[in-house]
């Protein structure tokens, strides 16, 4: 019987990075002059990371880096990853195979994502972005949904009880936070604002 493995594909800008954050007196700074080695000083919002990390944890799921960030950084892939412990996503969380794949110059994310799905085959993904290309190539039914993201507030409350039960477990923090039972896939006449969205090609 072949084991399926729960896998949360992680953007930072817009996610763990929010705009909120960017506006941020340290983060702005750092953003408006650049210097050398700047992005390993920004810092993350701590509740997003803390959220993501209760989630990976309840759900027994492994995070790999979608974001663009596999780009901009350079290719010290080991200083991001001690980027990434620093801010609190523990290091036991990633997966061995933790770095979508960067295909060519021009490439589009979504694609790398695919690419990483073809080679783990027995996966359910869970794809955290807060932004996507609209038309995106199709993927294997009940390979990976999409949760998309408010940029400006990043990977929130409501946004992990979503992810929750796509993964079907369960937290019992307290919050304010939407009744369950929202669609993962709304009719017109259930709108959500930030739905889970299967892969299709529109």
């Amino acid at each position: 019987m072949v084991t399926i493995e729960n896998i949360i594909f992680v953007d930072i800008d817009g996610v763990l990075l929010t705009l909120k954050d960017c506006r941020s007196p340290e983060n702005a700074a750092l953003l408006r002059s650049r210097p050398d080695g700047f992005m390993g000083q920004l810092r993350f919002n701590a509740e997003a990371i803390r959220l993501l990390v209760r989630l990976a944890d309840l759900a027994d799921a492994r995070l790999v880096l979608s974001s663009n960030w596999r780009r901009s950084w350079g290719p010290d892939s080991d200083t991001l990853m001690e980027k990434l412990v620093s801010e609190g996503l523990r290091q036991d969380l990633w997966h061995e195979d933790w770095f979508a794949p960067l295909l060519g110059l021009e490439p589009r994310k979504i694609d790398e994502i695919a690419d990483w799905l073809d080679d783990h085959p027995s996966s359910k993904a869970l794809v955290l972005d807060d932004e996507l290309e609209r038309r995106r190539p199709p993927l294997p039914a009940g390979k990976a949904v999409v949760l998309e993201i408010n940029a400006e507030e990043g990977y929130s409350r409501p946004d992990h009880l979503l992810a929750c039960e796509y993964f079907g477990v369960e937290d019992d923090m307290k919050s304010s936070v939407p009744p369950r039972g929202l669609p993962l896939r709304p009719e017109p006449t259930a709108p959500v604002t930030r739905p889970l969205r299967p892969y299709s090609p529109f």
